[in-house]
């Protein structure tokens, strides 16, 4: 786990690029996979997740914020044509 919490440490110091984040989220699935966490954290609003569960509502929700992402550009785009 010592390996996991200091990856996470360097990929929050940094600005990264969408590709950047991507990758880095699944090399963290790996090892996250590769270690078989037992225990589980408390998300304020969703219960209890384990650390695969976290990880696959991090990937749903930056795809949410994609989503978004895209309806505002498109919106900005129409209204600067």
């Amino acid at each position: 786990m010592a390996k996991l919490a200091q990856f996470v440490a360097i990929c929050s110091a940094n600005k990264k690029s969408k590709y950047t984040l991507i990758m880095e989220m699944e090399q963290a699935a790996e090892l996250i996979s590769s270690n078989q966490p037992k225990g589980k954290s408390k998300h304020p609003g969703l219960g209890y997740f384990s650390a695969e569960e976290w990880l696959q509502f991090a990937e749903m929700h930056f795809r949410h914020h994609l989503t978004q992402k895209k309806l505002i550009d498109n919106y900005l785009k129409q209204m600067y044509l």
